[in-house]
């Protein structure tokens, strides 16, 4: 099931995407008021959707035009899709595919880098990701598969970890390099993780939560990024160094993942911090030996790609000057 977001005259509402149409849940009592309370709804939730499909689907012509009259049935054209989810929390892996690890400064440890976004972070497709030069000078943005947690869990075992997720979408990690990274006097690298990937408009998220059942292997995902319809990442989730059961399973060692929970498993390479020698990038120039700047710049767009779930796109724009 693709569980959608979106915006209304009466408010946000949840949905569920089937081919070109979105079902509207109801918006009454009995309906959960956010994606949060649905996924804590759990298995109750998830019936009543999928009595809105089965009925939509078996409705008549005449039927059909009463739903798209009361706005049950709605084209997915004509939606303002917000973020599926606003989390509870957004836990992060950090150095979780080779490739990036191999393009940046050596950072030790045999688990996954942790660290935290904040949930206000959380920006719509579509919306700007806001460049603000008093912030960072090198923006950079990472696809990045993003877990849901969908029960409550401690000290998960990995074999069972999977049992857990509620669906998957995508985070666009975007993080302010020469804020996470900074060269000291002894000419070795400190990481700043806090301010690295703390800062407005730094979490984009979407476009539809994918339940569990619709992607039982979730170490099968092809993961891609452009920037303005230049590639820049490709991968798949077969590369990570800790799956998702392992992940799910590591970060229930330190907190009691609850449902509405958001893990985001990391980013492939290829970045633009890989081509940036002043930070430690170990990429090489273009054929004249010249370093490539890929970092974005207003005007931009991001497109962020994952294999059965869909696009996450977004725009760069400079953030507006104060008096």
């Amino acid at each position: 099931m693709r569980l959608i977001t979106f915006r209304t005259d009466n408010g946000d509402a949840i949905g569920i995407e089937t081919g070109r149409d979105v079902i509207a849940l109801k918006a009454d009592g009995s309906a959960p008021r956010n994606m949060r309370a649905f996924i804590e709804a759990g298995p109750r939730a998830l019936k009543a959707a999928q009595a809105a499909v089965d009925e939509a689907a078996n409705a008549s012509p005449s039927e059909r035009k009463k739903l798209r009259k009361d706005g049950v049935l709605i084209d997915a054209r004509k939606i303002q899709r917000l973020a599926p989810l606003r989390p509870r929390a957004i836990l992060c892996a950090g150095h979780n595919y080779r490739e990036h690890l191999e393009e940046k400064p050596a950072v030790p440890g045999e688990n996954p880098e942790f660290f935290l976004k904040l949930p206000d972070l959380v920006n719509n497709p579509l919306d700007p990701i806001v460049l603000d030069p008093r912030v960072t000078k090198k923006l950079d943005h990472e696809a990045e598969l993003a877990i849901v947690i969908g029960r409550e869990g401690r000290h998960i075992p990995a074999g069972k970890a999977l049992s857990y997720v509620f669906g998957y979408t995508i985070m666009n990690d975007v993080t302010a390099r020469d804020q996470q990274i900074r060269r000291n006097a002894r000419g070795e690298y400190d990481y700043f993780l806090g301010p690295g990937k703390n800062f407005d408009s730094a979490a984009p998220l979407g476009p539809a939560l994918v339940t569990a059942d619709e992607i039982p292997d979730p170490q099968t995902l092809r993961v891609r990024s452009f920037v303005n319809s230049e590639a820049r990442q490709d991968a798949n989730t077969a590369q990570m160094i800790w799956g998702v059961a392992q992940l799910v399973a590591f970060f229930s060692r330190f907190v009691t993942l609850q449902p509405g929970y958001l893990i985001s498993s990391g980013s492939p390479g290829r970045t633009a911090w890989g081509w940036d020698a002043e930070l430690g990038g170990k990429r090489a120039g273009d054929a004249k030996g010249r370093p490539k700047r890929l970092y974005l710049e207003p005007g931009d767009t991001v497109r962020c790609e994952i294999e059965k779930i869909g696009v996450l796109e977004n725009p760069v724009a400079a953030a507006a000057k104060r008096r």
